[in-house]
């Protein structure tokens, strides 16, 4: 389970991979569609702030969802 949590969050903060591979914008992942809209208003800080917030909480979500089994795996593996 914790290896599931830790590729979702890998596989999350892809960017430059969908943005290659898809052209059409509806299929974008959220940090593709997050590294555009700072393209398009970057001084815009209020909007830039509310959509990583936005980004950022299904994964912490996740996280603290299964913090308990992540951590365990993390301290067996530095057990040996």
């Amino acid at each position: 389970m914790a290896a599931g949590v830790l590729a979702f969050a890998a596989h999350w903060n892809l960017v430059l991979y969908p943005r290659v591979v898809v052209t059409d914008p509806r299929f974008w992942t959220v940090q593709t569609w997050l590294t555009d809209l700072q393209r398009k208003y970057p001084t815009d800080w209020g909007l830039l702030s509310a959509a990583a917030l936005l980004s950022v909480l299904p994964i912490a979500l996740l996280y603290l969802a299964f913090e308990r089994r992540v951590v365990a795996t993390l301290e067996e593996g530095l057990k040996g």
